[in-house]
This record gives C-alpha cells, structure tokens and sequence, in this order.
C-alpha cells in the first residue's frame, strides 16, 4: 500500500502453478496493488529458467537498470543482478522499508 501511496511502480513475479495463484487471489488479491504480474506457470517458466528476467524485463518495456527486484531467493537475487537488475534479497518488512528508503523508492 505505501508505493502505491507514493506511486511506484509495481509488478510481480511469481513462482506459482494455477491452483496457488487463484489462493493468491482468495487471500492477497495481487492485483490490488498491481496489474503487472508474472507468474510462473502463465510463463511456462521459471524466475531460475534462462532468459525469464528478460521476457519480463521487455514486457515492463524497462531497462534493467531502472529495476528493482526483491526476492528472498538469492538465487533468483544473483540471476537478476547478473543481468544489471537492481536487486535486494527479502529478508524482513522492516530491512524493506529501511532499503527502500535508502534507494529513494520511499521518503525518508
């Protein structure tokens, strides 16, 4: 809710098959904070698979260098970085709030 406040951009990426993403759906709602989602089984691939970070990059219609992925994978967190995405491994809200504020996604 707090990007979407400042208006920021927001996509998701998601590892999932179609019964998670229609539970997703019951309980979360992404779509509340966002219309740009990316799920894994809509795909046929993974955020692991070669070349998902750039079919997601060129539907954004975003350079890397202007992304910010954050992930609690640090698999997925190196694969991305590789590719010159900003990255930032998930580890708490707090440690979010705390980076994001550092990036300049939300005020200090």
């Amino acid at each position: 809710e707090t990007l979407r406040t400042y208006d920021v951009p927001l996509a998701f990426a998601t590892d999932t098959n179609r019964w998670q993403t229609l539970r997703e759906m019951q309980l979360v709602d992404l779509s509340r904070f966002s219309e740009l989602q990316f799920r894994s089984h809509e795909l046929g691939a993974l955020k692991v698979d070669d070349g998902i970070f750039e079919r997601i990059l060129a539907k954004l219609g975003e350079e890397p260098r202007h992304v910010l992925l954050v992930d609690d994978s640090p698999q997925n967190v190196e694969r991305a970085a590789t590719l010159g995405i900003q990255t930032l491994r998930f580890v708490n809200a707090t440690k979010l709030r705390y980076t994001l504020r550092e990036y300049g996604v939300l005020p200090a």
